[in-house]
């Protein structure tokens, strides 16, 4: 099929994994290879500028665009179908996940397993936070039943989700994200724990935002046993809050554990264009979350050449695989008794650095882009075909 438009609907979408997700599948693709002609995307003004021009993609904004999501849901409900067919767009796809437009087909995608797992809804108490999650659950649950397509990042994720809405009608897919070449950097020399002291530490980093599913609690109090043992680690984590209350919980957090900030240390927000650098800085990764629909830090840090210590929860098993030392994110010795496994052995270090190393080299967001925009373009053909 010559000629199709693409409608892509990122009014939702603005900073962290989505924004990464939407910047890189668009610098990857090739539209043309699967028969779209061009693709008009709408978004806030500053996501447009978030990504890169090209001859084929036409950006598209509006004021409505720049206010909150109640604004941009009506908006969706009431003009965006109008605006897709107005522009002659015969599939629109939604990274969000969710939409109340009447435009088909549609195609969305699962970014976030938080509003289908109670548990973790319950670690934020009752809050606005706890609210927003269940809205997502009751629009997203809406929005996969009524939609053509379903992109899910994991087999963990899709079996979750379907787990509590049930079967899906629609055409379902697995297509993992990707990961950008200036993260690999090859395994390097391990060294004997013997070789490091209290002025030249180990160091392991903790990239996340600040949030409650992440353990940060439990990761500095395994720290806290380590360094109680004599063991010379220190942790730098970088991230930024998720919630407003989030500063000082994790202010609260590091007075407790390391009031001097001697070998726990808060950096803030990396940018995401700068963050492979801090990889290179480190000698281990840590990555302690419950609820992940992917993981994407993980391949970050697997890639960056580190070994691994892993929360044992969620996706991060279908990840990472075998090429890491696993934890129970929420107890502290275990995380303690994996980073310790890990400082302990030269060998094991090495051997799950480097088959770490190799497994991330999978992950490929031209791959990623071929299969989105392949699912999209039989999608379109199967409803021009009814």
């Amino acid at each position: 099929m010559k000629g199709l438009k693409l409608a892509i609907d990122a009014s939702n979408i603005s900073s962290g994994g989505g924004l990464t997700h939407l910047v890189e599948l668009l610098r990857a693709a090739d539209p043309n290879r699967h028969h779209f002609e061009s693709i008009v995307m709408w978004a806030s003004q500053s996501t447009l500028d978030s990504i890169p021009n090209r001859s084929w993609l036409l950006k598209r904004t509006a004021p409505v665009l720049e206010k909150n999501y109640l604004y941009r849901a009506i908006w969706q409900w009431l003009k965006f179908g109008k605006l897709a067919e107005a522009e002659n767009c015969l599939v629109l796809f939604i990274p969000g996940g969710s939409f109340l437009t009447n435009f088909h087909p549609v195609v969305v995608m699962n970014q976030n397993l938080l509003p289908f797992d109670w548990t973790e809804i319950k670690r934020y108490g009752f809050s606005l936070t706890s609210v927003k999650w269940l809205m997502l659950r009751f629009s997203q649950t809406y929005s996969f039943k009524h939609a053509d397509g379903v992109i899910f990042l994991t087999k963990h994720a899709k079996n979750s989700v379907l787990g509590i809405i049930g079967q899906l009608h629609s055409e379902t897919a697995v297509i993992s994200h990707g990961l950008n070449k200036r993260f690999f950097n090859r395994p390097r020399k391990q060294k004997e724990l013997s070789e490091y002291n209290n002025e030249n530490s180990l160091k392991l980093i903790y990239v996340s935002s600040i949030a409650p599913y992440k353990h940060h609690n439990n990761v500095f109090k395994a720290i806290w046993l380590l360094r109680k043992k004599g063991v010379p680690v220190v942790l730098d984590l970088y991230g930024s809050p998720s919630i407003s209350d989030s500063n000082y919980i994790l202010d609260k957090q590091l007075k407790l554990y390391d009031p001097t900030h001697d070998f726990i240390r808060y950096n803030g927000l990396t940018n995401y264009d700068e963050i492979h650098t801090k990889y290179l800085q480190a000698d281990i990764a840590i990555f302690a979350s419950s609820c992940e629909t992917f993981g994407q830090i993980l391949i970050e840090g697997i890639a960056a050449g580190l070994p691994t210590a892993c929360s044992n929860m969620s996706a991060m098993p279908e990840i990472l695989g075998i090429n890491g030392v696993y934890f129970d994110p929420l107890n502290p010795e275990s995380i303690k008794n994996s980073i310790l496994k890990l400082i302990s052995s030269v060998d094991l270090r090495e051997q799950v650095a480097h088959e770490g190393y190799k497994r991330a080299k999978k992950y490929s967001w031209i791959k990623c882009a071929d299969e989105t925009f392949d699912l999209l373009n039989s999608i379109a053909y199967k409803t021009q075909r009814k």
